[in-house]
């Protein structure tokens, strides 16, 4: 008697788990139906890109990295008398590259959406303060080839450069709103090395 309730219990225990993993296995389908929709739906979102998104990013990008040497321009020659002009150069240099690649962007985000009337008011206000930074710059690029640079007038230039990028970014960033523009996320931290 024993011995068949022994074996009665073993079948039953194995049915059970029979059951068990006859439910797993039919919960990894759905499992990888959902990692599938998931993937599906990533999908969607990147063909839901806005066109031109990534001029959007380099442009704001440019405005940011500008800005950061102007103001570290600004801080030097306002806190010195005496200019350190191949630092003070580095950082004209760098203002230039930045701004000149911010206008090709935004020309190239201007090509996008060419027929939105909607827009024009923020492209004609990036215009301007592009404008102003450039004149700015231009100014920070002959006073820092002087033998002996100003450091005021390199702070004023600098000042300028800077608060004319940062109503430039400021109108961007509503035309990024108005067309629904979608910020970079930050990426992964890299996976250790093995």
């Amino acid at each position: 008697m024993k011995i068949h309730q022994w074996v009665l219990a073993s079948l039953l225990c194995l049915g059970v788990s029979g059951v068990a993993a006859a439910q797993g296995s039919a919960e990894k389908p759905k499992a990888a139906a959902k990692g599938e929709e998931a993937k599906e739906s990533k999908a969607e979102e990147a063909k839901e890109a806005v066109a031109g998104e990534e001029h959007h990013h380099a442009m704001s990008a440019h405005h940011k990295n500008a800005m950061e040497h102007a103001k570290a321009l600004h801080h030097h020659a306002s806190t010195h008398t005496t200019v350190n002009k191949e630092v003070a150069k580095e950082h004209v240099e760098e203002i230039g590259k930045s701004l000149e690649a911010a206008k090709r962007h935004h020309a190239a985000i201007e090509k996008t959406t060419a027929g939105d009337a909607t827009l024009k008011a923020r492209h004609d206000a990036i215009h301007t303060h592009h404008a102003a930074a450039t004149q700015h710059h231009a100014a920070l690029k002959a006073e820092v080839e002087k033998p002996a640079p100003d450091s005021k007038v390199l702070a004023e230039h600098a000042a300028g450069v800077h608060h004319a990028l940062k109503q430039a970014e400021a109108e961007h960033t509503a035309l990024k709103a108005k067309r629904k523009v979608k910020e970079p996320a930050e990426p992964p931290a890299p996976k250790a090395a093995k």
